[in-house]
C-alpha cells in the first residue's frame, strides 16, 4: 500500500503550496502494529504517520535567509575541515568550532556574543 495523505490534502494541493504541513500514513504492514483490529484494514489500525513541515518555515540548508520572517530554525552547510592533527584534542575547539562559529555569524544565526 501507499502512503496516504490526511486531511483531504493532495499530491497537486501540496505542489501548489510548500509552506502547508502535510501528514503521510504508512499503510504498508511493516509500519502498522500487528494485532486483533487488523481484519478492519489499514485505514482503522495505529500506523506509522510522517509530517512535512512547511518549507518556510523550515527552511532547507542555507535557504533560511530567504524567508526570514517566517523561518524558526536556520541551517548551513559545515565550513570545510582544516587539516590538524586530529589526537591534538585540545586544538580542537580552536579549529573545527571556531570555523563553525565563523561560518554563523557570517550566515547571521550566531546570536552570542
Amino acid at each position: 500500500a501507499s502512503p496516504q495523505l490526511e486531511d483531504g490534502l493532495t499530491a497537486e494541493l501540496m505542489l501548489a503550496d510548500r509552506n502547508r504541513t502535510a501528514v503521510f500514513k504508512l499503510t504498508n504492514k511493516k509500519w502498522c502494529p500487528t494485532g486483533a483490529n487488523d481484519a478492519a484494514g489499514a485505514d482503522s489500525r495505529v500506523c506509522m504517520r510522517i509530517a512535512m513541515l512547511p518549507h518556510n518555515t523550515f527552511p532547507a540548508t542555507n535557504n533560511f535567509v530567504n524567508d526570514r520572517a517566517h523561518a524558526l530554525i536556520g541551517r548551513l552547510d559545515k565550513p570545510p575541515p582544516t587539516p590538524f592533527h586530529r589526537l591534538r584534542l585540545d586544538r580542537y575547539d580552536e579549529f573545527d568550532l571556531g570555523g563553525l562559529e565563523k561560518r554563523m555569524k557570517d550566515g547571521g544565526l550566531w546570536f552570542l556574543s
